[in-house]
């Protein structure tokens, strides 16, 4: 990737563990590779684990755990530890991201017909990403700014949005035992009887 001066931008720069790649004392494109791998074992355990207990449990859990996390994960970051940062890293993206993304596809498909299902999903993602995502860095900034320079209107900010989570999660329906063929649009209400013309 080129920024604006035709240098070339790695990637590794933008990763939150970069600054310690050194303390890590492993080949950068080692790394990525191990991070590669860890990503996808994390992602793949907790879909492993939501098809034998249900999306919502581990989804939850991956919310409430990350609403837990956010201030102790700013006490780690705040030592100056490099042990500590990772540590920190490791449980915010390992335990309740991966919590939360790994069945996160399955569920948000199966909570749709085949008829709306693309559109359906698309639409109930790519909507929380504006409404949460979007606004996020301006917000962070905007708290850390209030809170001179402290990370904790952050931290509550980062509660609120991962109880929001939480809190639909749970009103949300059970979906991992579902039919991914029935579409109960397309079945009429009252048993398949016609109505008759008024």
């Amino acid at each position: 990737m080129s920024s604006g001066h035709g240098r070339r931008v790695d990637r590794n720069l933008w990763h939150p563990l970069s600054p310690y790649r050194h303390w890590l004392a492993i080949n950068k494109n080692r790394t990525n590779e191990e991070e590669d791998r860890a990503t996808t074992a994390r992602f793949s355990y907790f879909s492993w684990l939501s098809d034998r207990v249900g999306r919502r449990p581990v989804y939850l859990a991956g919310a409430l755990f990350s609403a837990a996390f956010a201030f102790p994960f700013f006490w780690l970051v705040n030592t100056g530890s490099a042990p500590l940062i990772v540590l920190a890293f490791i449980c915010v993206m390992g335990i309740g991201g991966a919590a939360m993304f790994g069945p996160q596809a399955a569920y948000f498909a199966e909570l749709f017909g085949p008829r709306l299902r693309y559109s359906g999903f698309a639409f109930a993602r790519e909507l929380g990403s504006i409404l949460a995502g979007g606004p996020a860095p301006f917000l962070s900034g905007l708290l850390a700014l209030w809170m001179g320079s402290a990370p904790w209107g952050v931290a509550v900010y980062i509660i609120v949005l991962a109880l929001i989570t939480a809190g639909s999660i749970w009103i949300g329906p059970e979906t991992f035992t579902s039919d991914l063929q029935a579409d109960e649009e397309s079945a009429p209400a009252n048993g398949g009887a016609v109505a008759p013309a008024e």
